[in-house]
């Protein structure tokens, strides 16, 4: 066989397929990181979803990517998808605090508030113990944000959620600098 004129060098062919595509990829999921960060910064997060979800096909043994995905669906209102995404990141990396974070988010958002505080509870243990600060990003930030209201407006409703003030507390001291 001939490629381009050349006789095929099996062994080079083996060597060329094994570093192409790792290439191609770290470079589709850069490209895809930024236009998710792109659309999430114009509050366009339904865009933001659709590129992170491209991400997690191309890497989805990636916590990191997995958290990502997850922050963009608790920003565009997908709960059940942002859970679905950090059980796989929690099944990947059980000691990620972010990813510890971000389901106590969802959990907010379900008013499931218990379930919230044993995951900051656990977050803030281990930033602590691995002398590490909360990450901190506009899209966290925005997730906080809303967190913090729902909360307060569940503290203010006719049946306050015992743990609403808990949860207050946490993320607030999670995102204090």
């Amino acid at each position: 066989d001939l490629k381009g004129g050349v006789p095929e060098d099996p062994e080079l062919e083996k060597f060329l397929k094994k570093v192409k595509p790792a290439k191609i990829k770290s470079d589709n999921i850069s490209f895809l990181r930024q236009s998710a960060a792109d659309a999430a910064v114009k509050k366009d997060y339904d865009s933001a979803v659709w590129f992170s979800r491209q991400m997690v096909e191309k890497a989805d043994k990636s916590a990191e990517i997995l958290n990502e995905h997850a922050a963009y669906c608790l920003l565009s209102g997908r709960t059940a998808d942002a859970l679905e995404a950090l059980a796989k990141a929690r099944g990947l990396d059980e000691n990620n605090a972010l990813t510890l974070q971000l389901l106590a988010a969802a959990k907010i958002r379900q008013g499931k508030f218990t379930d919230a505080v044993k995951d900051l509870r656990e977050a803030k243990l281990l930033l602590a113990k691995n002398k590490q600060q909360a990450v901190d990003s506009t899209a966290i930030r925005a997730i906080n944000s809303g967190s913090l209201e729902l909360a307060k407006s569940n503290i203010k409703s006719a049946k306050p959620d015992k743990y609403a003030p808990a949860v207050v507390q946490f993320i607030t001291s999670l995102t204090a600098k």
